[in-house]
């Protein structure tokens, strides 16, 4: 339940932050078949540490999901991609 409190704090109604959406893009992204590094570049996030442990959880769901040769539904949905590319001074460029 949303109580005023929470509506101080900015806390979302049920659960969802600003990080479980991040955590569940890199998640998706890895299980597109995404590289971590890609993926890292997309989000602009700081360190592969911070993304390691989405990333796997979305590989496992990929290998889940195309265990005995299925074919893995999010295909049939919205498939990720890489939107930008290192640049020569280390930024990324989208």
């Amino acid at each position: 339940m949303y109580t005023p409190a929470d509506k101080e704090k900015g806390t979302p109604a049920h659960g969802c932050t600003n990080h479980a959406i991040r955590k569940t893009a890199v998640q998706w992204a890895a299980r597109c078949k995404g590289s971590i590094l890609d993926i890292k570049n997309n989000g602009r996030w700081k360190t592969m540490e911070e993304i390691a442990k989405y990333h796997s959880q979305g590989s496992v769901q990929r290998n889940l999901a195309t265990e005995g040769g299925k074919k893995d539904g999010i295909w049939g949905m919205w498939a990720w991609k890489p939107v930008t590319v290192a640049s020569f001074d280390g930024r990324d460029q989208m």
